[in-house]
């Protein structure tokens, strides 16, 4: 049914003469607003020179829009451009179709966009699946540099909902950015700042595989209050 749904707006979109790239994000908002909530155990590996952190086990705790809570023993960097992937697209302006391309075996449509971090103006890219409307792929520049990539590998959860099972951050930040980037630990601790040694762009790579969901549970506005 939810993928009948998601093709009568492309359906309609191509009536109306083309595609359009207004189409293509209530397609993938369609896939995303399916889950209100889930829980979900996450296998963090951050691969970084200059910072160690010891694989780590955590529980990911989300609600729409944009609540998400993390329990972990001790600190845990989370970059939160891996967790909520579709939202990226409602931070994004001036979004339009550049190509559509085959990534990993999946026909996928390219929207590109603009968005801001602080002071810093980027453009991003992401390649949307043309059958099953979840984003396969995220790329972020500034100006001509390549920032960030993000890819992420899917499955099928109670039947119904598609959700990342794998999620590949790569990243090379600007010092500047690196200092505020967007993640989450219990401590509140800040991003680890480099050694004088290693100033300059912070490189690396976080990887998170998920399993165990618990979808459309409820769970409650109090809870990531606590």
């Amino acid at each position: 049914m939810i993928r009948l749904y998601l093709w009568i707006i492309i359906m309609f979109s191509f009536a109306s003469g083309q595609i359009t790239s207004q189409a293509i994000v209530d397609s993938v908002k369609t896939r995303y607003d399916l889950i209100q909530d889930y829980s979900v155990q996450v296998k963090l590996a951050v691969e970084m020179p200059g910072f160690r952190m010891p694989r780590k086990r955590i529980k990911l705790f989300f609600k729409q829009p944009d609540k998400l809570k993390i329990e972990s023993d001790g600190f845990a960097l989370v970059p939160r451009q891996g967790l909520g992937v579709a939202a990226i697209l409602d931070s994004l302006t001036a979004i339009e179709i550049i190509g559509e391309e085959t990534i990993f075996g999946y026909p996928c449509w390219i929207l590109r966009g603009r968005g801001r971090e602080g002071e810093l103006q980027f453009e991003t890219s992401a390649w949307v699946d043309q059958q099953d409307w979840v984003i396969r792929q995220i790329k972020s520049m500034i100006d001509t540099t390549q920032v960030a990539q993000i890819e992420l590998e899917y499955s099928l959860i109670d039947r119904r909902y598609l959700l990342p099972i794998k999620t590949t951050v790569m990243i090379d930040l600007p010092q500047l950015m690196a200092t505020r980037m967007d993640h989450y630990d219990p401590d509140g601790s800040p991003f680890p700042q480099a050694k004088s040694s290693e100033k300059g762009n912070r490189s690396g790579k976080v990887t998170l595989e998920f399993n165990r969901y618990r979808v459309n549970r409820g769970l409650k506005d109090s809870f990531f209050r606590e």
